[in-house]
């Protein structure tokens, strides 16, 4: 967000787009994060993407989500088109692996309000998904859309 000033810091990071035969399983077997790039990782499906790029950085307002086992959230729509989108059944945590020294992968549990998380205004920041791995979680959302995947 460069409403919060010039970066103090850079870094590259590319996203991949990749169409597999292999299940989510088998993929993750054969993961081997660098544990000094990486910290943890998790694979998210449409419905908590949707969520996550709702949580719009900067904006006023809530993504409304509740305590409870099963979360009730209600997002502002993905596409741009006014009205709301009701996501039933987000967990309270999500199943995340996190990276080890050796860069083995252990199962873990993150709260969802961790990646529900919005940059704020000002201050300090906090743990959050960033603006720009929103952006691509959007960009994966519309190709969805559009492809038969």
């Amino acid at each position: 967000m460069l409403s919060r000033g010039l970066p103090v810091r850079h870094h590259v990071v590319s996203y991949l787009l990749l169409h597999s035969s292999l299940t989510h399983l088998q993929l993750q077997a054969a993961l081997r994060p660098a544990p000094a790039e990486v910290s943890a990782c998790l694979w998210a499906d449409a419905p908590l993407v949707r969520a996550i790029v709702a949580a719009v950085d900067g904006e006023d307002g809530e993504v409304l989500w509740a305590d409870a086992p099963l979360v009730r959230a209600i997002v502002a729509a993905v596409d741009g088109e006014d009205g709301e989108v009701r996501h039933d059944d987000l967990p309270t945590s999500v199943a995340v692996s996190e990276v080890s020294a050796d860069s083995a992968l252990s199962a873990s549990m993150l709260p969802l309000s961790v990646l529900l998380s919005r940059a704020p205004v000002s201050g300090p920041d906090l743990e959050r998904v960033s603006t720009g791995t929103k952006f691509s979680l959007e960009l994966w959302l519309r190709r969805l859309e559009t492809s038969d995947l």
